[in-house]
């Protein structure tokens, strides 16, 4: 049963001090919930309306979750994330209708919990970073994080809480269903930029390696048809769509003896992805404990441009070879 959150049991409150969402005067930060998940606010947010999606049992990996949290949190992601990025743009005509979806598993320094969360960063036109995601991490390993303050957290929180009800209701008797028909695009994925790299291929969705890792094992999960977002999915494509992240997360992270990874998806103009069609990075990390996500995020940079083109197709034949077996 869907709720705008106004009291949280005992154990989902657990969950959500250990990820920092509940401010210090006990103003929950939380905004929504469904049967399963809690989406609230991050008082750390990198920009504006920041919110995490928390689920209420205790996971460590998007692969852990069933059936029918996955069917929930697609739900649940079509509802939340149109009406963070109208916020984040103020609600303006011209509204970029933009936000990075990201997904940390396994340590890192300064992470604030190891179980299963994800961040949901809507992007505006108003934002410091003019479409450039990257330099979202370069300024955080520069100058660090910007605290809210707590009145702001709990006043974006506050103003999502009260808009849920209508817009949810809105939303929910337009009876709308996504069965728009599929053109072919003219973007590199469309015209086959990929096909040389394939590690696996299930029907509507791809595995590619990318041409342009920033680590070894840096691949792209990639539609068929030209979609724009995760929004624009079908049902049975989210379906779909999961059984491939469990193949190649499982694949990948055994190339690489690791329990730690990263999910990406950009989606708007002003999100920093070069392509504007549907796609997910999937980013394997080494077991380390040497610190903080945005300085390994920043050194693998450094060292993308040094890697030769015979470096990255020998690695994508060892890993073609996995995928086969």
């Amino acid at each position: 049963m869907d709720k705008i959150i106004r009291k949280k049991d005992s154990c989902i409150k657990v969950e959500t001090r250990e990820l920092g969402v509940k401010s210090a005067r006990g103003q929950d930060l939380e905004y929504y919930s469904s049967q399963n998940f809690t989406v609230a606010i991050n008082p750390r947010g990198l920009l504006r309306y920041h919110s995490i999606i928390l689920p209420h049992r205790s996971i460590n990996s998007i692969t852990e979750l069933n059936n029918s949290e996955r069917m929930e949190l697609s739900e649940l992601y079509g509802l939340v994330t149109p009406l963070l990025v109208k916020f984040a743009d103020g609600a303006k005509e011209n509204e970029s209708r933009s936000y990075i979806t990201a997904l940390q598993t396994g340590y890192y320094e300064g992470r604030p919990s190891e179980r299963f969360h994800i961040h949901l960063i809507p992007r505006s036109y108003a934002d410091a970073y003019s479409g450039d995601h990257d330099r979202i991490y370069v300024d955080l390993y520069e100058n660090g994080h910007v605290e809210r303050s707590l009145e702001d957290a709990e006043s974006m929180a506050n103003a999502l809480r009260s808009s849920l009800e209508v817009y949810l209701r809105v939303r929910r008797n337009s009876g709308e269903i996504n069965n728009t028909p599929r053109i072919r695009g003219t973007d590199n994925f469309c015209v086959g930029y990929m096909n040389d790299m394939i590690l696996l291929d299930t029907g509507a969705f791809y595995l590619a390696y990318n041409h342009k890792p920033i680590v070894n094992g840096h691949s792209l999960i990639i539609s068929r048809d030209h979609v724009r977002g995760l929004l624009d999915l079908r049902p049975e494509e989210v379906k779909e769509l999961y059984y491939m992240i469990d193949k190649a997360v499982t694949t990948l992270l055994d190339a690489y003896d690791t329990d730690a990874y990263d999910l990406k998806i950009r989606s708007g103009n002003k999100s920093g992805r070069t392509q504007d069609h549907f796609h997910i990075h999937i980013i394997p990390r080494p077991r380390t404990r040497d610190g903080t996500y945005e300085k390994y995020y920043v050194d693998q940079e450094i060292r993308r441009e040094a890697r030769s083109k015979d470096e990255i197709v020998g690695e994508y034949n060892r890993l073609r070879e996995l995928f086969r077996r």
